[in-house]
């Protein structure tokens, strides 16, 4: 059995691909709003327990904070507060670690191996990392 984890899945225009690589996906994306699209679009592999998402943000600790959403180029959307900060909206949200989310995943699958793993977190790669490699989670790609 095969789980890729799609971390920062925006829109979703890589899941389709996952799904037809994995037996399961787990798609982790901070934007409400573009979760709620996934949602739509992926109703069956959602239903069928193929695809799982998370509404989250992550980072090297558990807390609640601000996310910036970009308000033209969602894939800008990011933690760290922007320079340009006009072309944000600020939402609360809750932010876990990346290990804690992907554990959770082959615990409940009954798992012991990551297929692939995908990151594009804006101005957040480097925690998601560091948390990975702190606690050994290691994908074979």
């Amino acid at each position: 059995m095969k789980i890729i984890f799609d971390i920062g899945c925006n829109e979703g225009q890589n899941l389709e691909y996952f799904l037809k690589k994995a037996d399961y996906v787990v798609g982790i994306e901070a934007n409400p709003f573009l979760i709620k699209n996934i949602k739509k679009k992926f109703q069956k592999d959602l239903r069928k327990k193929k695809l799982f998402l998370e509404n989250i943000a992550l980072s090297n600790k558990i807390s609640s904070t601000i996310f910036y959403i970009n308000k033209k180029k969602n894939y800008l959307s990011q933690l760290e507060k922007p320079k340009n900060i006009s072309e944000f909206r600020k939402i609360n949200i809750e932010t876990k670690l990346t290990s804690q989310i992907i554990k959770k995943y082959l615990k409940k699958l009954k798992l012991k191996n990551i297929e692939f793993i995908k990151i594009d977190v804006e101005t957040s790669s480097e925690k998601v990392f560091e948390d990975l490699l702190n606690n050994k989670v290691i994908p074979k790609f």
